[in-house]
């Protein structure tokens, strides 16, 4: 598996898995007709934010991304995103892995996220405590925040 740099011609492949992983979880069409305007990769996200796409054998496979280092030295992960025919098999846990070294090299000292709540249980066993939780769609969802403590 390597991880790189996005190309914008690659834009619809990422919302594509985008979709793909959330659907995975059985949430009704109407719930991610909601969460698609915040999920969605346009080529201005990709200008402003920090992502990258996993791929195997120049398939596309998975999608990482973080935003910019806050004042208290957190930086978010703000999508981690598995196709699922390619679910359990690493490559999830090679992404978050991959968004630490880069958060760190960006001086941040935590990790923070907002996880799916299917995807809560793969985040404690990669070291992720729950520090909250936060508000989403449809109104009364939440969702657990999450942090991770980088090493310097």
């Amino acid at each position: 598996m390597h991880i790189r740099l996005p190309q914008t011609h690659e834009l619809d492949t990422i919302n594509a898995i985008i979709l793909a992983a959330k659907s995975h979880w059985g949430y009704p069409k109407a719930w991610i007709a909601q969460w698609m305007p915040e999920l969605e990769v346009t080529a201005q996200r990709l200008e402003q934010q920090r992502l990258w796409v996993a791929s195997r054998q120049n398939e596309l496979v998975g999608v990482v991304a973080l935003t910019e280092v806050d004042e208290l030295g957190q930086i978010e992960l703000c999508d981690c995103w598995v196709e699922p025919n390619h679910m359990r098999q690493g490559i999830g846990a090679a992404l978050l892995r991959f968004a630490c070294e880069q958060a760190t090299k960006m001086t941040a000292t935590r990790l923070v996220l907002a996880a799916d709540p299917n995807a809560e249980d793969f985040y404690l066993r990669m070291g992720a405590v729950k520090v909250g939780e936060r508000a989403s769609l449809p109104q009364g969802r939440k969702l657990p925040l999450m942090a991770i403590e980088l090493e310097a």
